[in-house]
């Protein structure tokens, strides 16, 4: 019998593109503030909940995902969009000034390929953490990764995952915050059953970014503004997280401004390193087909 490869994580992300691009679209145009992300939730548990995965509340309005189980990995990301001011507006307007909105679109886009791996299985699973809240509000910095983890999102779960785009950063390249050695999860028993660091998951990523782009197209950078909620995360379990250009040719946009846009075809490479990093952190052989 003859056999065949499936198709290889960029292939197959790169396949559905257009489905990326549609949700961060749909996404976009539903703008909510932190703890407000109603039409957001439901619009991102019926696609999650379409692909398989069962799907629950956390903290309010944010979602958790789950498909198999067993060993677990999680991926974590954010949902609200924020209050910017408009010039020539005396009100500021709500919408995905950041990039939320192309930052769920990756993450689905994982979620939908790694869906056809997991389902069914009980010796590992994917675990997709929205997380409501994840801009400063009146009462924590942290407030929405605070409440997200405090309800056990991360219990069973073995490493964590982000990833988020970056208007400042060159399309289609990628940047990576090495994690610091004091910033290792401190929880000792976890440490020695997951028998990962943040290091070492850092590496993992690197690889992957380097094996889906090339290695002349990621960087390293110190420390970023963006998703510093996800330090909390890292606090209780090892993990890491991409940086994704989507910077405009020859047009920077800033992040958290008016006139923040992004590079939409950038989007699928997101997901491809996120489904490449966690087939090889949950040790998913290729799969041969005949």
């Amino acid at each position: 019998m003859h056999l065949m490869e499936l198709p290889t994580s960029l292939q197959q992300a790169e396949n559905i593109q257009e489905d990326i691009v549609s949700w961060r679209r749909q996404l976009n145009s539903i703008p909510e503030l932190a703890f407000t992300e109603v039409a957001t939730a439901k619009l991102v548990s019926d696609i999650l909940l379409s692909f398989g995965y069962s799907v629950r509340p956390v903290a309010e309005t944010g979602v958790i995902a789950q498909i198999g189980s067993g060993r677990t990995l999680a991926i974590q990301v954010a949902m609200d969009a924020l209050n910017v001011a408009v010039p020539g507006q005396e009100e500021a307007s709500v919408f995905h000034a950041c990039g939320h909105d192309a930052n769920m679109a990756c993450i689905l886009g994982a979620a939908r390929i790694l869906a056809r791996r997991l389902r069914g299985r009980s010796d590992v699973g994917l675990r997709i953490i929205m997380q409501p809240g994840s801009e400063a509000t009146l009462l924590s910095r942290h407030e929405g990764a605070d409440r997200v983890t405090k309800a056990g999102s991360l219990d069973g779960t073995f490493a964590v995952l982000s990833l988020h785009v970056d208007a400042t950063i060159r399309t289609k390249k990628v940047s990576l915050v090495k994690i610091a050695k004091d910033l290792e999860p401190c929880n000792d028993k976890a440490n020695s059953a997951n028998k990962r660091t943040s290091a070492e998951i850092f590496k993992l990523l690197r690889q992957c970014s380097e094996d889906v782009l090339g290695a002349a197209n990621v960087n390293l950078v110190n420390r970023t503004t963006y998703a510093d909620d996800f330090g909390r995360y890292l606090e209780l379990q090892p993990g890491a997280i991409l940086y994704l250009g989507v910077g405009l040719p020859g047009c920077i946009r800033s992040h958290h401004t008016h006139d923040f846009l992004i590079d939409e075809s950038a989007l699928y490479l997101g997901s491809a390193i996120l489904t490449e990093a966690a087939l090889r952190l949950l040790a998913i052989q290729p799969r041969l087909i005949g």
